[in-house]
C-alpha cells in the first residue's frame, strides 16, 4: 500500500516513546531505533491497525485484560518526487543534483534509498491517535538521511 503524506514538527513525544518502549521495540523490529520518530501527516486518513503486524500492548491489572500502545507496520519510506515547472528548470536540477550528491556521501548505497529506506509506521493509541498522522521509526535519523525537512513530500510503502 502506497501513502502519501508531508513531513511535520511533531509533538516532540517520539524521543520519550522510542525510550519508554526501547526494550519491546528491539525485540519487535530487529534493531534498536533511533530515540526520535519522523512525522507524516498523511493526504489521507488511515487506520494503521488494519495493517499492522504488531502492537505494543500492556495488560490491564487484576486480569482486566489487555490494552495496545500502539500498532506498528514494516514499511519502507522515501522522499517523493516533485515535479516542477519548465521556466527555472536549470536552476532547480543543480538543486536536486547538489541534494543527491550530499545524501551519496551520506549513504553509499543510494539505490537502496531510491527504493525506500527499512523502517516502521507507527500510529498510537487512545487519546494520541490521530488518523492524518503516522510516527516513522528506524534505524537511523531519517531527516538527515533523507534529507527532508518539514513540508517536504514523502512516500510510505506498507508492506503487506
Amino acid at each position: 500500500m502506497l501513502l502519501r503524506g508531508k513531513v511535520i514538527e511533531g509533538a516532540l513525544r517520539g524521543g520519550p516513546l522510542v525510550e519508554r518502549y526501547s526494550a519491546r521495540l528491539i525485540g519487535i523490529v530487529g534493531f534498536r531505533p533511533f530515540p526520535g520518530t519522523l512525522d507524516i501527516e498523511l493526504d489521507k486518513p488511515l487506520e494503521l491497525a488494519a495493517y499492522a503486524t504488531k502492537r505494543i500492548e500492556h495488560v490491564r491489572p487484576w486480569g482486566a485484560g489487555k490494552n495496545i500502545d500502539a500498532h506498528l507496520a514494516p514499511a519502507t519510506i522515501r522522499k517523493a518526487a516533485t515535479s516542477y515547472a519548465v521556466m527555472g528548470m536549470r536552476d532547480r536540477e543543480k538543486e536536486i543534483i547538489d541534494r543527491l550528491n550530499k545524501v551519496k556521501e551520506k549513504l553509499p548505497d543510494i539505490e537502496e534509498i531510491a527504493e525506500g529506506y527499512p523502517c516502521w509506521a507507527v500510529q498510537f493509541t487512545g487519546e494520541l491517535l490521530d488518523l492524518h498522522v503516522v510516527e516513522i521509526i528506524a534505524k537511523d535519523e531519517l531527516k538527515k538521511n533523507l534529507d527532508v525537512r518539514e513540508g517536504d513530500s514523502v512516500e510510505i510503502i506498507i508492506k503487506q
